[in-house]
Formats: C-alpha cells, structure tokens, sequence
C-alpha cells in the first residue's frame, strides 16, 4: 500500500521522497546499496577479470544503489521465502528430507540471503567499533 504523499505533513512527505517510498529518490541521493550479485561486492567481472560491467563504474564500487525502499520491491513470493528462511533456521525445511531434497533456487536463495545477513550484521559491528573508538578518544 503507497500512502497519498498529499495527505501527509511536510516532513513526513521529504522523508518518503528521500527513501524512495513512492517513487525512485533523486539519482544521488540513495539511502543504501546492496552487494553487487554479479561480482558478489568485489567489483570484477568474475569471468573477465575486468570492472564489473553492473558495479565497476561510478561512486559504489562493489555495490548497486537502490532508489526505491526495500519494501516497494517486496513481492508475495520473496515474502513467503523469507518466512520460510525463519523456519530454516529453526530447523524446518520447506520439504521432506534434507538440504538434497529442497529445491535448487531454495538453497541458493538461503544461501545468497544468509550471506547478506552476515555482512550487514559485520558491517554494523565494524560501525559500533569504530564509535566505540571515537568516544575513548574524545
């Protein structure tokens, strides 16, 4: 559901336009990126050897910008295999057996997301590290 950015107050309506809620955010001033899926964040062309042809020019090398919230992109299909990722790590898999029995696109799926996850959480880490630092120096 997009809220009506007409209804909104004034500052509710900047925010929504800087994160993308309803529309692409200004070229430049997106809010995040995800890891590059073709060179998996390194910013080679795995094949080549050379720039990645996705990632390889411009300021977010490794990464692609994002200008819509992650949410507008959010389909019922992704939704269900997040839900199912949940499961996965309580054990339940979406089909009888073992991880030789799941689905080809589940497992890279659980795999492609996992491993976001783990970056984002190292990421975080290394942030509150590095304030950590800041303020015993202050």
């Amino acid at each position: 559901m997009t809220a009506n950015p007409e209804l909104l107050d004034r500052d509710k309506r900047s925010v929504r336009l800087r994160m993308g809620c309803d529309a692409d955010c200004p070229e430049g001033a997106e809010q995040y990126a995800i890891t590059c899926t073709r060179c998996d964040g390194s910013g080679t062309d795995p094949e080549s050897g050379g720039k990645c042809d996705r990632c390889g020019e411009g300021r977010y090398i490794g990464y692609i910008p994002q200008r819509r919230c992650p949410r507008s992109q959010m389909t019922p299909r992704i939704s269900m295999a997040l839900d199912a990722l949940s499961w996965v790590r309580r054990g339940v898999l979406p089909e009888d057996g073992g991880m030789m029995n799941q689905s080809p696109s589940f497992l890279q799926f659980v795999s492609t997301f996992e491993g976001e996850i783990h970056r984002v959480e190292a990421e975080r880490q290394e942030q509150e590290r590095l304030k950590a630092m800041r303020s015993k120096k202050r």
